[in-house]
């Protein structure tokens, strides 16, 4: 059972740019064992962290994508399933808009799924020492957002 980033095409690529848009998907495979998937969003304003934001639901067919877009003032996952996806939004705190600069940790090889671990798909912080930082709740910052999935073996 893995979760991998989907590479996007040049194309694609290139209308993000135009738009200057960021976004990543990210695919998925699970067996049977996993019966849910929690994805949140976290949100570090002023050194603390909290829950922003989450969704909640079965896991699906075995395989599927989430997507991950964080812009300037928002932050919006999308889970994409054979039925259609479901999406949670959330504004990002003032904060996050003025830092300087950013130290970001994203999902970049496939990574194995345990259950009731939490696997963070994407994480942007401000003034953050050090580089692919996974662990955000450790992170010493004044804001941030990171977007987190765990499997469970149990209906959530």
């Amino acid at each position: 059972m893995t979760i991998r980033p989907e590479e996007f095409s040049q194309e694609t690529r290139e209308i993000l740019e135009i738009f200057q848009d960021e976004a990543m998907l990210f695919d998925y495979t699970v067996d049977r064992t996993v019966e849910s998937k929690i994805i949140g969003i976290w949100v570090c304003e002023d050194g603390n962290w909290q829950t922003a934001g989450s969704s909640a639901g079965r896991a699906g067919t075995p395989k599927e994508k989430i997507a991950v877009k964080i812009s300037e003032d928002s932050c919006a996952v999308f889970d994409i399933d054979g039925s259609g996806n479901a999406e949670v939004i959330c504004d990002l705190p003032g904060g996050f808009q003025a830092a300087g600069s950013w130290t970001e940790y994203r999902l970049s090889e496939p990574a194995d799924i345990e259950l009731g671990r939490d696997i963070v798909l994407w994480a942007r912080f401000d003034g953050a020492e050090g580089d692919q930082i996974s662990d955000f709740r450790t992170v010493s910052c004044d804001s941030g957002v990171a977007v987190t999935v765990q499997f469970m073996g149990e209906k959530v």
